[in-house]
């Protein structure tokens, strides 16, 4: 897909303020986005871990199993699911 092609399709889109660490895998059907406002959250991948802090961005493919972490107070992100179809 070439870039001046890309119009995604947010299915959803939230603020979150969080520092509860997720003891089971999450798991998203579409694309998630997480764009890091404020403290420090660790993403648990089957690929990798990743730590993120205010200004990153990470995108999780869809079926892609992640776990959270916080590290000390809450942490503040956006979460957008979007998809490349309307179906």
């Amino acid at each position: 897909m070439k870039i001046e092609n890309f119009n995604p399709y947010i299915r959803f889109f939230i603020k979150v303020k969080s520092n509860k660490n997720y003891k089971s895998s999450l798991c998203a059907f579409d694309f998630r986005l997480f764009y890091i406002i404020k403290g420090t959250v660790l993403f648990k991948t089957e690929n990798g871990n990743y730590r993120l802090s205010s200004s990153d961005i990470i995108t999780i493919p869809p079926a892609t199993q992640y776990k959270l972490d916080f590290e000390g107070a809450d942490a503040e992100y956006y979460i957008v699911n979007f998809d490349f179809t309307y179906d």
